[in-house]
Parts: structure tokens; C-alpha cells; sequence
């Protein structure tokens, strides 16, 4: 589909790219990783065409169309609706049908001898418009705007009102809606909260075309990529499989190189104490210099930057007592909109609570309310011995732009070593010089690391996060993860990173409607319930329309029992059966669909592995049979002239079975 051939780039002095290859392939899902600054988004706007390499080259096929999604919005109409910014995905279909128009009506003033170019030009567009079913456009417009958290009213309103997190779904709505041959999406789920996250999961496990995702939620690339690219040291490696099996793989190769490494060393310490020895005994110097030599010529293995695990322990918390924080009756309310109302919550010694909900749904409300920085509704209790530290994005203002990092990173009181303070810093990507750098130069990322960095070392017995996670790649996450994973202390947080949830959490508190219900367990388990919740209401649902069934047909129990087949009758309708039934049926279609379709992107990968590997034996047998002195030295053989014969058979007949795969998996699209 697209091939990125001997890049080389880089960005001022720093160079991003040495001789980088990389072929994007049809129906391919491929999780773009590496460490912040490895140049993940400048290899995406490189595909793109918005970059172009400084030596190399960047081929795709004739005719792609490449969807991107930026992680900010560079240029955009502010003053069309949500629905509008969607629509615009369609622009192709709607000047396509205005050219149809047009052609028809040249079409009666054409010589008939040149009518036969203007009807191949109507049925390409007509194709294509068919294809797109721009008869539908708004409708599924609406069903993804909903799926990424718009409702009915928000989707006619200006995009000026909207946030640039929101601005940013109605942007994604737009590009989903294209169906481009290669989508790529640059941290998609940065603006999504939990359940438009999921929703984006489903919708991407039936898109048709190539996919390329960079992000640093490691169970999103799980659930929607089957192989990953790793950015490492200017090279592109790729690796089959979930993201999963990508570290499991990586952590498997490091280790085999570590003990490569370590059997050098000792080799060569071995060799070193011998050259020691022997320097100056006549006698030996043969032996000496042929170890010289040996040392010379020898590849030394290095270890790639970062293969040490770095741990974060966090410092000891303040005494607390059992119950930290009590929430009783709280409520907020923004003017005339009442967010949240009747909040009960208790946060007791060692809990580790995730707030989940959709955006707007109150959650950073509720976590202020806990940190007191807002006025509320209600009553709260602290207890005196409570220590609270609240981390949220505005903090970073709050940050003397004058000082150092290391500076800033000492809070007032604390009395940590510089060594304690460069240890955790280098946890949050502050290494070597970079300790010494101004505040004031530092990019807002730099600035949020920093300052989740200064707070961890107050000694805070209740950390209040919101959103700690943000601007952190999935290595510093997963060291963060572990550090408050042992942390003695408590934590209520808010994140959009499920892995980080659900190694975290013991108790969930759904918000929502708002009020806030409590889940015990991490994030896994309150899915489950969730599911369990959602069949039992199912199942009550089914039985509901059994007892209309038996009513229609004069069937329906008597006394007590009837009575409740009443009630549960005006419940549910028939109508809404048939409407599950509906859902269900297409599900199943939809799974059957996909599941076909999984197979054929693999017979596809594996018979273009095939291809490749007869026309590269077929092309080294011709070369062979080019060479005259091959035939002198009897490498050129009636078996080979045979093999050659064959593989010429074979090569189209694997062709055809390509192109019939090909084709049968994007008519499943």
C-alpha cells in the first residue's frame, strides 16, 4: 500500500531517521510505538506527505487516500455545527454527484463517437457514490457523533462553543466517516473519555482499511492492533501480534542480549588480564598481539538505553487515621446547571478509588469538591491528621519559571538529598544536563511531569489525581503505575488509561446522571459487573416479553402471578423485542463479517510473504542463468532451468489467489 524506503531524516541537529524501511500494508493494524521523541508523529506527517525525508524515498500506491488525525487541530471552521465538520466527509460524494449532473447534461451536446468517455467517467462516479451511500451520510454521521459523546442537541450547535478536546471528536467523526484506504491517528483517545474510548474500539474492529495508531494506552493498542512498529535508535522494527506480545517478545531479546553482553565482558576481561600479564615477556608476544588484534576486531555488544528497569518509590506518607475524607449530600452546580447533587462517599486508609464517567459528567467536579478548591452543596469531613495533595493540569502555572528543575523540584519542607531528587526526576524523563534547565524553557508537558514529580515528594497521605497519566509515554506510565501500585498511602483518581485503572484500583466510583455509585474491585471487575448487570436486565427484559406472548395468546397465569406478568408487560413493549432481536441479528452478522474478514487479511500477508519469496528465488535463478561463469562452475542445472519453470507456473497462480482474497476482503468492508 505504502512504502517508506532508506529514510533518513532529522530535526536540527538531532537525527530521527538512518536508513528507515517500512511497507504499510492493505487491511494491516499496526501499533506505532517508541520513546517521547523517537519522531513517531514526524514518521506519521511523513506518510502523510506534510514531511518530506531529507534521502529516501516514500512510495504509495496510485490513488490511496490517507485519513490523518493530528493531535491538535491546526485549521479548522469554527462556525459550522458538529453535524456540518462530520459532513464534510462527504464532500467527495456530494461534488462526485454534482459532476454526474453535469456529464449527463453534456452527454446529449457530445458526438456519439466521443459519448463513450463521458459514460466511463458517469460510472466511475456513479460507483463510487454508490459505494459511499451518500443516502445514509447523515444518519451515520449522527451514530458516530453520538458514539464519540455528542448528543442529539450538541450536534447543531457552532464548534466555536465546543472545547478543542470536543472540536477534536467532531474532527475523528469526520475522518471515520471518510473510510480512507490507511487511517492514521495520532493519541486518539487524549480527548475521549472511557466510554467513547470503547465505542472507538468497536467501530475500529470492523473499519476495512490499513490502520496506524500511535498511543500510549497500552489496552487500546491491545484491543485494535495485530501487530506493533517500534521506533528505535533512527530504525524501524515490526513485530506481529498485540502490544502485549510485543513487550513480551522485546523483554525476551533483551534479556538474551544481556547475557550476550555479560559473556563479552567477561571474554574480553579475560583477554584484557592475559594482555596484562604477558605485555613484556618476549616469549609471549605473539600470543599478546594476536589478543590485540582479537580485541580490534571484535563487535562489541551494547545495551540498548533504558533496558535497566527503573523503579519509582515514592516517599513514605504522613500517618492517616482509618476514614480520611467523608463526602455527605454534596452537590454542585455551574449557574443554572446542577452537575452533581446528593454525593455520598467515604475514603478510607488504603483505598485506591478510579472516578469513571463520561466528560461533563462531573468527575473533576467531584474530585475538587474532595480537594476543597471549589464551593459546594453539602458537608465534608476531613480528618485532621488527612494530608491531601491534589495534582491537576493547572498546576504547571504555579511552577517559577527562574528556577531549575531540580529546584523547583525540592518542595517547600521537604528535605530530599539531590540524589533522592535526580532519582525521581529521571523516573519522569529529566536526565544527565536537563536537571539544570530553566523552568521557564520547558515544553507544557515538561511542565506537568515536573510538577506531579514535586508533588509526590510532599509526603501527602491522600493523593488526589486528575489525569496523572497525561503527556507520559507508556514506559513512564508503566513506572508511575508501579510506584503508586506500592504506595502505602491513598489515592482517589481520575484517568482514561484502563491498564493504568485496573493495576491501581481496588474500587471504582461510576459518575454519572449526577450522582455516583461505588464498584469494588479494579477495573476489570467492575466491567464484569457491568456486563452482568446489562444481561440480568436483559433477561428480566425477555421474560417481560414472554408473559406479553402468553397474554396475545390467552395464555396468561392467574391471581398474584398474572398481576405481576401485568406490570411487567406495561414495562416493555413488543416493539422493543423486535428491535434487540434486530440488534442481535446484525451483530451476529457483523461478527461473522469480521471474522471472515480476519481470515482473509491473513491469507492476504501470507500469500504476499509467498510472492515474495518465489520472485526473489526466481529472480536469483535468473541471475544464475546470466552469469556465464556460473555455468563453468556447474551451478547452472537441468534442475534449476526446472525450479525456474516452476516457479514462473506458480507466481501467477499465487497472483490470482491474491487478487481473488483482495478483492472478497474489501467487498466484506
Amino acid at each position: 500500500m505504502i512504502r517508506l524506503l532508506d529514510i533518513t531524516h532529522q530535526a536540527g541537529d538531532r537525527v530521527l531517521f538512518s536508513g528507515l524501511n517500512w511497507h504499510i500494508k492493505p487491511g494491516e493494524r499496526v501499533g506505532l510505538v517508541g520513546d517521547n521523541g523517537t519522531g513517531k508523529t514526524t514518521l506519521l506527517r511523513m506518510v502523510a506527505g506534510e514531511v518530506q525525508p531529507q534521502s529516501g524515498e516514500v512510495v504509495p500506491r496510485r490513488g490511496i487516500q490517507i485519513g490523518y488525525l493530528r493531535q491538535e487541530i491546526h485549521e479548522s471552521d469554527l462556525s459550522v455545527s458538529v453535524l456540518e465538520e462530520a459532513m464534510k466527509a462527504f464532500e467527495k460524494e456530494r461534488r462526485a454527484q454534482a459532476e454526474i449532473h453535469h456529464l449527463y447534461e453534456s452527454l446529449t451536446r457530445t458526438p456519439v463517437a466521443e459519448q463513450g468517455s463521458l459514460l466511463e467517467r458517469i460510472h466511475a462516479l456513479e460507483a463510487h457514490v454508490f459505494y459511499h451511500e451518500p443516502a445514509v451520510a447523515e444518519g451515520e454521521a449522527r451514530k458516530i457523533l453520538e458514539g464519540l459523546g455528542f448528543s442529539q442537541a450538541d450536534i447543531r450547535r457552532p464548534l466555536s462553543e465546543f472545547s478543542g478536546g470536543w472540536q477534536m471528536r467532531a474532527h475523528m467523526a469526520r475522518l471515520l466517516l471518510e473510510r480512507p484506504d490507511l487511517l492514521m491517528l495520532d493519541e486518539p483517545t487524549n480527548h475521549l473519555d472511557l466510554q467513547s474510548i470503547e465505542w472507538l474500539e468497536e467501530f475500529l474492529g470492523s473499519f476495512s482499511g490499513a490502520l496506524v495508531v500511535v498511543s500510549h494506552d497500552r489496552y487500546f493498542l491491545d484491543r485494535i492492533t495485530t501487530g506493533t512498529a517500534w521506533l528505535f535508535q533512527r530504525r524501524l522494527r515490526t513485530f506481529p501480534g498485540s502490544y502485549s506480545k510485543f513487550v513480551e517478545q522485546r523483554q525476551m531479546e533483551e534479556e538474551q542480549l544481556r547475557r550476550e553482553y555479560e559473556n563479552q565482558q567477561r571474554e574480553i576481561a579475560h583477554i584484557e588480564r592475559f594482555i596484562e600479564r604477558f605485555r613484556y615477556k618476549a616469549s609471549k608476544a605473539a600470543s599478546v598481539q594476536s589478543r590485540v588484534k582479537m580485541l580490534e576486531k571484535m563487535e562489541r555488544i551494547e545495551l540498548p538505553p533504558g533496558s535497566r528497569r527503573v523503579k519509582l518509590r515514592l516517599p513514605e506518607p504522613a500517618p492517616s487515621g482509618r476514614r480520611l475524607l467523608e463526602l455527605r449530600n454534596a452537590g454542585m452546580a455551574y449557574g443554572d446547571n446542577r452537575v452533581l447533587w446528593g454525593i455520598n462517599l467515604v475514603v478510607e486508609r488504603g483505598d485506591k478509588i478510579a472516578l469513571v464517567g463520561r466528560n461533563g459528567a462531573g468527575k473533576s467536579t467531584l474530585l475538587k469538591i474532595c480537594a476543597g478548591v471549589l464551593d459546594y452543596d453539602g458537608t465534608r469531613i476531613v480528618d485532621p491528621r488527612t494530608q491531601i495533595e491534589y495534582f491537576s493540569q493547572h498546576r504547571i502555572d504555579q511552577l517559577n519559571p527562574e528556577n531549575t528543575v531540580l529546584e523547583e523540584a525540592r518542595p517547600p519542607g521537604a528535605d530530599a538529598s539531590d540524589e533522592t531528587l535526580r532519582s525521581l526526576l529521571g523516573c519522569f524523563l529529566f536526565t544527565g544536563d536537563d536537571v539544570f534547565k530553566p523552568v521557564g524553557v520547558l515544553s507544557g508537558g515538561e511542565k506537568s511531569r515536573l510538577a506531579f514529580a514535586r508533588l509526590l515528594l510532599r509526603r501527602g497521605n491522600l493523593l488526589l489525581l486528575d489525569e496523572p497519566t497525561n503527556h507520559l509515554d507508556i514506559a513512564t506510565r508503566e513506572i508511575l503505575q508501579e510506584g503508586l501500585r506500592a504506595f502505602p498511602g491513598t489515592i482517589v483518581m481520575i484517568s482514561h488509561d484502563r491498564s493504568f485503572i485496573d493495576a491501581i484500583a481496588n474500587k471504582i466510583v461510576e459518575v454519572g446522571g449526577g450522582g455516583a455509585r461505588l464498584y469494588l474491585g479494579n477495573y476489570t471487575e467492575y466491567m464484569a459487573r457491568k456486563r452482568s448487570e446489562a444481561e440480568a436486565a436483559f433477561a428480566t427484559a425477555e421474560g417481560f416479553v414472554e408473559a406479553r406472548r402468553q397474554a396475545a395468546a390467552g395464555g396468561l397465569p392467574q391471581g398474584r402471578k398474572a398481576a405481576e406478568c401485568t406490570g411487567a408487560m406495561a414495562a416493555i413493549s413488543l416493539a422493543e423485542r423486535d428491535r434487540r432481536e434486530a440488534r442481535r441479528e446484525a451483530a451476529e452478522q457483523r461478527q461473522m463479517r469480521n471474522r471472515r474478514r480476519a481470515e482473509l487479511r491473513a491469507e492476504v500477508a501470507r500469500l504476499e510473504q509467498e510472492i515474495e519469496r518465489m520472485e526473489t528465488r526466481l529472480a536469483e535463478i535468473h541471475a544464475l542463468q546470466a552469469d556465464p561463469g556460473a555455468y563453468s562452475r556447474g551451478l547452472v542445472t537441468p534442475e534449476l532451468g526446472a525450479e525456474a519453470k516452476a516457479l514462473e507456473a506458480a507466481i501467477p497462480q499465487a497472483l490470482d489467489r491474491w487478487e481473488a482474497a483482495t478483492r472478497e476482503y474489501e467487498e466484506l468492508a
